[in-house]
């Protein structure tokens, strides 16, 4: 085929390769594109429009002549009159004639620039892929239905199109992210139309780009001549929010149709819980914690006193109502008490409306009835610690289980094993015990940093060298997440006091009575805390993702937060000794162990909230079986094997469970090891699924452009009823047959008022 044969007539051919383009559009001598027929047996009534001829024919034999005196006057006024006559009796022959034409033509379904050879017709195998979409967004209804059975009705349309010997294969959206499921093309009709009878809603949310690319990966295998997929959805705009870079790996087979079948009649008024965040950052038995949610407004009117609820562990414990902006959102905080340590499964739950699966966003965390505290020094330096972690605060219900060791004897199993490392006025660390330390950063873990005599300049630089571990959310090399540099170790002839404290850090929250307030809730006075007197200290140079927490008066920081990917460090700049300051024997010293400890290990309690078909990893900490139970929202419990080394870490000590396929349904999920609950996580729909607004037409068209589509080559198709005919069209071309009807209806009225004033002026000249 030329390339003004492909621009002028465009369907025949469909998403060529872009590098088998050229090959495949050299001229073709011979090649002729016209009309075909769809019932061409039905041009044998041709041989009916012989009729009028034959009838005219046998009106016009010779009669003999008498000829009659009296009526010589008369011969020339029927010279005229014969002769017009004559013209309208053959004008008549010619329009009954082409009456029959018309009709018999139009019974044969003429077609106008077919997408097959001359000849072929409905003799052409189909390799067919059809793609549906099987997101929650496909719940919505209309005056003709759930959108998901309008669009399992249009398969099915689909399917009985097709033809004996033909092949298709249906693909539901979610499964595209499935790069191990099997679906092949199949000729077993019947099957796949109980395939699609069978198709339930998921969970999982993926891109139009994905999908089609999925597709056409299926037809790379075909055989058949016509090659045609077809997408039905309801083409949300959030379908089509891939990136231009993600469309351009499609590389679509060569004249492969695309069809977009549309359900659905635009976007549905709804309320969403978008998002489900726990903002605490200490987790206690019996002690507050905050969730904050966020509930979305998809409707074309303010709402009012819209009732958001929070329920733990099947007991509904917290309750308001939120007024949402029309089109807008609004974040809402919730103070829930655990009412006792462990797992707590939640979610955050809005009053039903039209859509049901975004009304709960679900979400999981720990409370700690013991925290696990390694102390790592020499017995002189840990004493003050180990007291403090031992004393009780009646304000608290969680207990330390504190350990000590030196460092010559610090093993991976008893980091594993920790919640919170603190390294105290410790040496260098040899290579194979900073591996396990990053390790257990990496995975959540919370460290305490203890300045003292011991850790000097250098040695401190190959510690923060070997932790340092880079962050690949922050763009350049001096944002990284490392360590700050120990600059030097000060002393002074005098002492030093706290400068400035952050206040509103989570580490102090709760930490310190609340100072009185006027009417207007502003503290009547400055917030101070007891400060120890500090003879030396060491001086730190922090860097750019360091947070500060309390300063000294000459300038030198005195507590530094410093993340490292999913852990947190805290950096003291004194010792917990006597030998550099009273620290130990302040009022502030016992409530800033706890604190600290409690605060580390947080984000160890915040259990991951996963999106529908994502892969993860788990914490899991607490376990020295590699078999555990997962236990989905459904209650089935599938058995799960922990990977033989994760990081370096023998399966028993492994802190990390791949939840690869355990994501499917929205819910919470549990993990079990010998019939103990040991962790948890939450899947939630995608919060994009929930806004139902359909894409524009721009939208559509950008998406096709990234993907390297032309957009002449695809057809949209409105809804089941346009199904059948538009697959008619774009197999064979555009039918032409209600146009032949249309003329022949014309012709007929025509005949009729040629015939209507020949037989007037018959009578009139009789009459006459």
């Amino acid at each position: 085929m030329c390339e003004k044969d492909t621009h002028q007539y465009p369907e025949f051919q469909f998403l060529l390769l872009p590098h088998l383009q050229a090959k495949f559009t050299t001229p073709q001598r011979g090649r002729q594109d016209g009309m075909t027929f769809l019932n061409p047996i039905a041009l044998f009534g041709l041989l009916a429009a012989g009729i009028p001829v034959l009838l005219h024919l046998l009106n016009l034999r010779k009669l003999k002549k008498i000829e009659f005196s009296t009526l010589t006057f008369l011969k020339e006024l029927q010279k005229t009159q014969i002769r017009r006559v004559k013209l309208k009796q053959l004008l008549l022959l010619i329009l009954r004639t082409f009456i029959i034409v018309l009709l018999v033509v139009g019974f044969s379904r003429p077609t106008l620039k077919g997408s097959l050879p001359i000849g072929l017709g409905e003799r052409a195998r189909t390799s067919a892929v059809i793609v549906i979409d099987d997101s929650f967004s496909m719940s919505a209804r209309n005056e003709h239905g759930e959108y998901f059975r309008q669009a399992k009705d249009a398969a099915l349309a689909i399917i009985d199109a097709l033809k004996e010997g033909d092949e298709v294969v249906v693909v539901p959206m979610s499964s595209a992210h499935d790069q191990t499921a099997a679906l092949t093309l199949s000729r077993n009709l019947p099957l796949v139309r109980a395939e699609v009878r069978d198709a339930q809603l998921s969970a999982i949310t993926v891109s139009a780009t994905a999908s089609l690319g999925s597709a056409l990966k299926l037809l790379e295998s075909a055989h058949h001549p016509n090659k045609e997929v077809y997408v039905i959805s309801d083409f949300q705009a959030s379908l089509f929010a891939s990136s231009a870079s993600t469309d351009r790996h499609i590389a679509p087979p060569i004249t492969a149709k695309l069809f977009l079948v549309h359900t659905g009649s635009g976007a549905i008024p709804d309320f969403a819980i978008t998002n489900v965040d726990v903002k605490s950052s200490v987790f206690s038995a019996r002690q507050p914690v905050m969730v904050q949610a966020t509930i979305a407004n998809y409707t074309s009117a303010a709402a009012q006193n819209r009732i958001v609820s929070v329920v733990l562990n099947g007991t509904r414990v917290a309750q308001k109502s939120v007024d949402i902006p029309q089109g807008g959102s609004v974040q809402t905080d919730f103070t829930v008490v655990p009412p006792s340590a462990g797992i707590v499964r939640g979610f955050v739950e809005i009053e039903s409306d039209e859509l049901e699966f975004n009304n709960r966003r679900f979400f999981s965390f720990h409370i700690p009835d013991q925290l696990r505290v390694l102390l790592v020094g020499q017995p002189d330096d840990l004493r003050y610690a180990e007291l403090a972690l031992r004393t009780s605060l009646s304000s608290e219900s969680t207990t330390f289980n504190v350990a000590q060791t030196t460092v010559d004897r610090l093993s991976s199993g008893a980091i594993a094993q920790a919640n919170v490392i603190a390294l105290v006025n410790t040496s260098s660390l040899i290579p194979a015990q900073v591996d396990r330390l990053r390790a257990f950063l990496d995975q959540g873990g919370g460290a305490m940093l203890f300045a003292g005599p011991n850790v000097l300049p250098q040695e401190y630089a190959m510690l923060a060298s070997a932790l340092h571990m880079p962050d690949r959310s922050v763009r350049t090399p001096s944002e990284q997440a490392s360590l700050p540099s120990l600059l030097a170790i000060e002393s002074t002839g005098g002492e030093w006091q706290f400068d400035r404290t952050d206040f509103r850090h989570p580490l102090f929250a709760g930490m310190f009575q609340e100072e009185p307030t006027d009417r207007t809730m502003r503290p009547t006075k400055p917030r101070t805390i007891e400060s120890p007197s500090i003879r030396t200290a060491a001086r730190f140079a922090v860097t750019p993702t360091s947070n500060v927490l309390i300063t000294l008066s000459n300038g030198a920081p005195f507590l530094v937060e410093q993340k490292l990917n999913g852990g947190r460090m805290l950096i003291f700049s004194i010792p917990p000794t006597r030998a550099w300051s009273d620290f130990p024997t302040t009022g502030l010293f016992v409530p800033m162990m706890h604190r600290s400890a409690m605060y580390l290990a947080g984000e160890q309690s915040k259990l991951p909230a996963l999106r529908a078909g994502e892969e993860a990893s788990l914490p899991m900490r607490t376990t020295s079986s590699p078999n555990l139970v997962v236990r989905t929202p459904k209650n089935l419990d599938v058995r799960v094997q922990i990977p033989a080394r994760t990081n370096g870490i023998p399966s028993g000590q492994s802190r990390t469970l791949l939840a690869a396929d355990l994501t499917h349904d929205a819910g919470n999920y549990q993990v079990f090891s010998d019939g103990k609950e040991i962790s948890a996580y939450a899947v939630n729909v995608a919060a994009e699924e929930s806004n139902t607004l359909p894409a524009s037409a721009a939208q559509r068209s950008q998406w096709l452009t990234n993907a390297g589509i032309d957009e002449r080559n695809v057809r949209q198709v409105q809804g089941v009823g346009d199904i059948a005919e538009s697959i008619t069209t774009a197999r064979f071309g555009a039918e032409l047959w209600k146009f032949f009807l249309i003329a022949a209806l014309v012709v007929a009225l025509i005949e009729m008022t040629v015939a209507r004033a020949t037989k007037h002026e018959r009578l009139h000249s009789a009459n006459g």
